[in-house]
Order: structure tokens, then sequence, then C-alpha cells
């Protein structure tokens, strides 16, 4: 009897910029993944894929976009060999970046002055009624590690400048508290007029190590926060995060321990790893205290959408929280 021998074929080819023996390889993971057919996907986790025209797109399985959208996010051959060295950091360099170019060479923001963003932010709360609202603005920065290019580029230190100019049109004191997290609270710091350039990116680079998404403890800093300050006035939570947390039940208990407190959570989510995010948009039991704002790219968001996007929730939140008497 002739036994035919078992032959093993590869169907998952995993490339990263980092030792496997390190926390943050799996966030910067590229994967190119057998999808059937004689047909592989280039995948940045498992809901992310490269299309023809070197961009990232949600949706990886057949069913997620139909025949034509599969025909752009598909490639005929994996690689026949490991790459070398050289060629893992050019692949890297090149996919990671949403734009496809690369990684040490992101484009930084076009800014706008403070005193420019708090008019800008002036007519988004008009927009919604929220003229004659006063708010303590924070400002919670996540520093997992898929949100290097980020503080590289820019986009972190302008995000703190837009949140400073929304403190100057809602704040009394026109101070943001500043929270930096990631596998726990990072450290903490302040905005003002007086103290804001290149303060975001100062702070971040005295804080070393880039971890995980621990939205409980972050969401704790400012609770405590709160709960210590002598303010009357609601809070208002800029919740910026580029995916979902390390653990979801502890985040969402803290969120629905704050619901007590008159606190609303507006989370930023960049990229497309937002599915957490989108679900506690409306957390069930007492009033609804959280609002999603959806930042596929934040290099083509302007100041007018960030300040209609993130306010949009905080009218309907303050009526709510008066009529059951947690706003007083």
């Amino acid at each position: 009897m002739t036994h035919t021998p078992a032959v093993t074929v590869a169907t998952r080819y995993t490339v990263s910029c980092l030792p496997e023996d390190d926390i943050n390889t799996r966030v910067f993971d590229i994967e190119i993944v057998y999808r059937g057919n004689g047909r592989w996907a280039v995948q940045r986790g498992e809901h992310s894929c490269l299309g023809a025209d070197e961009t990232w797109a949600q949706g990886v399985k057949e069913y997620d976009r139909g025949d034509e959208w599969l025909d752009s996010h598909r490639v005929a051959a994996a690689p026949a060999v490991a790459p070398s060295p050289l060629d893992r950091r050019n692949m890297f360099n090149k996919l990671f970046s949403r734009s496809g170019a690369s990684a040490s060479a992101a484009q930084p923001v076009a800014r706008t002055s403070v005193p420019d963003l708090s008019k800008r932010a002036a007519v988004s709360l008009t927009k919604h009624g929220l003229s004659s609202r006063k708010a303590a603005v924070y400002l919670v920065l996540d520093r997992s590690g898929s949100m290097r290019r980020f503080y590289r580029d820019g986009t972190m230190q302008f995000l703190g400048e837009r949140a400073l100019g929304l403190s100057q049109a809602l704040d009394n004191d026109g101070t943001v508290p500043v929270v930096f997290f990631s596998s726990t609270v990072d450290g903490t710091t302040e905005l003002d007029l007086g103290n804001y350039a290149g303060r975001i990116d100062d702070t971040h680079a005295q804080l070393g190590h880039m971890g995980t998404t621990n939205y409980e403890a972050a969401i704790r800093a400012v609770i405590d926060h709160y709960q210590s300050s002598d303010t009357t006035e609601p809070g208002f939570v800029l919740f910026q995060t580029d995916g979902g947390p390390n653990n979801p039940r502890a985040a969402v208990q803290a969120l629905i321990d704050a619901k007590e407190l008159p606190l609303f959570w507006s989370f930023v989510g960049f990229g497309n790893q937002v599915d957490f995010l989108r679900a506690i948009d409306d957390l069930p039991g007492g009033i609804d205290n959280t609002g999603f704002f959806h930042v596929p790219d934040p290099h083509g968001l302007t100041d007018d959408a960030l300040y209609d996007g993130i306010t949009a929730q905080f009218g309907p939140y303050l009526v709510a929280a008066e009529a059951q008497g947690i706003l007083r």
C-alpha cells in the first residue's frame, strides 16, 4: 500500500518591524493571508485590508464588499521566501501608513491658530444651541503603540491645540487637563494660552514606552480629577483613541459608574478599528453620557468638522442631565 506524504502549505505570512517578544509586535504586524480561490489579502489586524491604491479599507472577507472590491483588494500569490530585514523595513514603512507614504516622512497637518480655533469652536457651539453653556474641557490621548505615527507627524499636538480652542469658547478658566494613557495612565499635563506650544509633543516624549489601550484607567483618572476640582460646571471629555480597549468590560463599567456625574464623554476614533466605540455610543441603563465621532483619516479632518462632530450630542446630554437631576 502506497502512502502519500502529507504536505504542509502556509496560509498566513506575518511581517513586523518589532522583535517577536515585544509587547507591541501584534499592533505593528502586516499579514499576507490566503483568502481562497488562489488569492491572498494583505491585512492589518482582522478587519483592515490593503487595496491596489495602497490605502487601507475596512473589511477583509468575501461578503464584506463584493466582487469589484475584492478584485482590487487581492493579490494572486504570496511571497515565496521570507523577506530580508531591509525588505521588512521597506514593507512596513510603505504599508503601515494609510497613504502609502513612508512612515518616517509623514506629512504634518495644516494648523489653525488657537484664537481662530476658538472662533470656529464657537460657531459649532452656536449651531448646536450651546452658545450660552459652560463646561470644563478635558482631553484624553491614546499612547498605544499604533499611535506612534500620529505623535510623530504633529497630529496629536494639533489635537491638543484644537481642544484648547474649544476650551476658550466653552470653559470658564480656559485650561485643559490632559490625560495620556496606554497600558495605564502614562502621565498628565495641562494646556492653557500661556503654555501649549509643543506641550503635547514634549510631554509625550518624556513618557517613554507606549503600551496597550486601558480605557478604564484613563476614564477613572478623569473622574478623580473632576471630583477633586471645585467646578460647578459639567465636564466635556474629548477622548481620542485608534482602537478598542484591552478590557472592554472594565471600560464599560467605568463609563456606567460615571453616569451619576455630569460628565459627557465624546469619543473620537481614528482609523477603522472603531467597533467598540460604536457599541458604547449608547450604553444601556440611565443617561446616555457618551458620543462617538469617527475620523477615518485625521490628516483630512477640518476644524469645523471636528467641532461639529464632537459637540453634536452634548446639547441633548445636558438637557437630559438637568431633567434627571445629575446637573443642577
